[in-house]
């Protein structure tokens, strides 16, 4: 990389991540780790990973399940697998 950005809440971290979804043209490395910006209680995928994976953009992940329903997190895992994402789950991500 060339540069670094820094940002510094929850909705323009959120923001620029779904405009690098929208960009991105083969594949997204995520490295997921609490706190989350994203709305966690439910279950959803964003509209823009739908698109990008509907243009054939390969999802590669791994999640932190962090503080909050594990039940949900569950779920969540399941729909993003579901939608051809793949994870790995780790109890504990280093900063």
């Amino acid at each position: 990389m060339d540069f670094i950005e820094v940002y510094s809440t929850g909705k323009t971290i959120f923001n620029r991540y779904e405009e690098l979804e929208y960009a991105s043209k083969k594949f997204v490395y995520s490295f997921c780790k609490a706190p989350y910006v994203m709305d966690t209680s439910r279950v959803y995928i964003n509209d823009a990973q739908l698109e990008s994976m509907e243009r054939g953009v390969k999802y590669k992940s791994i999640y932190e399940p962090g503080f909050r329903d594990f039940d949900v997190f569950v779920e969540q895992m399941k729909s993003y697998i579901e939608h051809g994402e793949e994870i790995r789950i780790m109890e504990n991500l280093p900063i």
